[in-house]
């Protein structure tokens, strides 16, 4: 399982993630040390608020998430490092990528 590598890259709290779960610090707690698995509506809920997938939070998959088809094989890339970044890695990202477009 990948609870606290996932919530460490977004520099979250144990608390944070609790709350944001609806659930008990001392459950969360038991998820990180591997004591208790979530149910699948937990599981559900936390991949989609890292914005990756059930397969890669639980260590079942390598890819963080499901590629669109649409997307090339560089803005998949792009997109999954995106998106384990915290809120000012984002920023930095997004204002880079302006300055480099000439806007």
């Amino acid at each position: 399982m990948r609870f606290k590598e996932v919530r460490q890259m977004r520099k979250l709290t144990q608390r944070q993630v609790a709350d944001l779960l609806e659930i008990p610090l001392r459950t969360y707690q038991n998820y990180e040390r591997e004591i208790n698995d979530p149910d699948t509506d937990v599981l559900c809920k936390m991949a989609d608020f890292y914005g990756i997938t059930v397969d890669y939070l639980v260590g079942y998959s390598d890819i963080a998430f499901q590629p669109q088809s649409h997307l090339s094989a560089d803005e998949t890339h792009l997109i999954d490092v995106y998106r384990r970044l915290d809120e000012p890695g984002r920023h930095a990202v997004i204002t880079l990528a302006e300055g480099l477009a000439g806007e």
